[in-house]
């Protein structure tokens, strides 16, 4: 992992300490009340204070971080209470690591709540609710000036008018559906067409709530593995990722086999390919062995199940319609709204029955789903396990990148039987078509439309973009 805001960092022999070095000439944003001044240690120190006492995943950080210490200007030492494998990984992941934050902001959070302040190459300069964001670049920027002046991000939420929007060389980027790429193809011959691969850090799942989780049927290991096997995964991957047409097309498209881990070459075990052993069957289709379970968990004519959900997708008719259709499944459907998705459904898990396909990033490594989905006293963690425990502690405290590959396939061979969350839709490249306006995009790891690239302030907009200094 390469330093940003640190300089340098240092990680004793035992995994249990990390000395950060602050990096010199870090300005923050030209606005009140921090006024482009340099960062300092007193913007980590405050920073650290505040996440650990009130921020929202500050149980999970405290779980493995004992204490910060500040022994002079310029260095940050992490104390952890025993080795942590994925930190690095995971202090660029926003549900797990505190970010710097200026000293005035942390000491007033009022200011906080209204004011964007940080060091990066763009600053907010307008926000307007459901219209857009426009950015103006931060000269001062550590790393140099940014080539471009303006950006305007603007909110298209209707499909059709972003498809007219692109065709119309409005906008610079956009991603169509699988069905539609095909189309866009065709009806922007000039733009670029980018395959998406499927990333290795993103699974699919649908989890279980925490009320009555003891009691409802679904207890039953029995009973969540036929409800995934109700599910022709493989079918509706196909139809939604429309991988035949594209074949057709001569185009190589994906589809990742979704588990209970991202498909990540490290540590992924296919069951298709029988690595799980005789648990492998356990992701397959087939009704008619959900059915026996069914039976031997003493529920022969099927069970009520509470179905929630915040949107109604195609993938989400698409599940709701196997489950329906099987006979065994009578379906008390709930669709919630954003904010109550948000907080009871996906960070607390208070309800009762099966969500809908959540996308799961393991930000960027498996412990994000290991410490929120199965990890005993996790958020949303239905049905905890003293096994699981002791396998998901150990794949923390191994430092060894392929020792602590094996210990997360020991994982899956045991989830395999227990299918405490059930793996959903599999995962699947998409597309992205760019008008070939700005440069140096290649330069990124990230999409031209986001400030997580480094590299980004690099960017330049071609002589012949149109409206290019509108």
């Amino acid at each position: 992992m390469k330093p940003h805001l640190a300089d340098d960092y240092e990680i004793s022999n035992d995994g249990t300490s990390y000395t950060f070095t602050l990096r010199r000439g870090v300005k923050f944003h030209p606005i009140a009340p921090v006024n482009a001044r340099e960062m300092d240690i007193d913007d980590w120190r405050t920073t650290m204070d505040y996440f650990m006492a009130v921020g929202a995943n500050r149980a999970i950080w405290n779980e493995i971080v004992a204490k910060a210490e500040f022994p002079d200007s310029r260095h940050m030492t992490l104390k952890l209470k025993e080795p942590y494998a994925p930190l690095l990984k995971r202090l660029q992941e926003y549900n797990f690591a505190p970010k710097i934050t200026p000293k005035e902001l942390n000491q007033k959070p009022d200011i906080m709540a209204t004011n964007m302040i940080g060091t990066n190459y763009r600053m907010l300069d307008k926000h307007q609710p459901s219209i857009g964001w426009e950015l103006k670049k931060w000269d001062g920027y550590w790393r140099g000036k940014p080539f471009i002046d303006r950006w305007h991000v603007a909110v298209v939420t209707e499909t059709a008018n972003a498809y007219a929007q692109f065709i119309a060389q409005n906008i610079v980027t956009y991603g169509p559906g699988a069905r539609d790429a095909l189309n866009l193809r065709k009806d922007a011959p000039n733009a670029i067409m980018l395959n998406v691969s499927p990333t290795t850090d993103v699974v699919n799942r649908s989890q279980f709530g925490k009320v009555e989780a003891s009691t409802s049927p679904w207890k039953d290991p029995r009973i969540r593995i036929g409800l995934h096997k109700l599910v022709n995964w493989d079918e509706i991957g196909e139809l939604l990722s429309n991988r035949r047409a594209y074949t057709d097309a001569g185009i190589e498209a994906d589809i990742k086999y979704a588990t209970h881990v991202p498909w990540n070459p490290e540590y992924f075990l296919d069951p298709r390919k029988n690595e799980l052993g005789e648990a492998s069957k356990n992701y397959l289709y087939d009704v008619a062995e959900a059915k026996r379970l069914f039976t031997a968990a003493g529920y022969p004519d099927g069970i009520d199940l509470n179905f929630v959900s915040r949107t109604d997708t195609e993938a989400i008719k698409v599940h709701k319609d196997e489950l329906k259709k099987s006979g065994l499944v009578r379906m008390n459907e709930e669709i919630v709204t954003a904010l109550d998705w948000d907080n009871r459904i996906v960070y607390e898990g208070n309800f009762k029955g099966l969500a809908a396909s959540l996308v799961s990033g393991s930000g960027p490594d498996v412990d994000y789903l290991f410490s929120y989905n199965f990890l005993t006293g996790g958020p949303v963690t239905a049905y905890p396990n003293p096994k699981i425990d002791d396998i998901v502690r150990a794949s923390r405290r191994e430092l060894d990148p392929l020792k602590r590959a094996e210990i997360i396939k020991d994982f899956q061979r045991y989830v395999a039987n227990t299918f405490n969350t059930l793996p959903a839709g599999h995962r699947f490249n998409s597309w992205r078509f760019e008008w070939p306006w700005v440069h140096n995009v290649n330069h990124a790891s990230t999409s031209l439309n986001t400030s997580l690239n480094n590299f980004a302030y690099q960017n330049w907009l071609d002589p012949s973009m149109p409206r290019r200094n509108g």
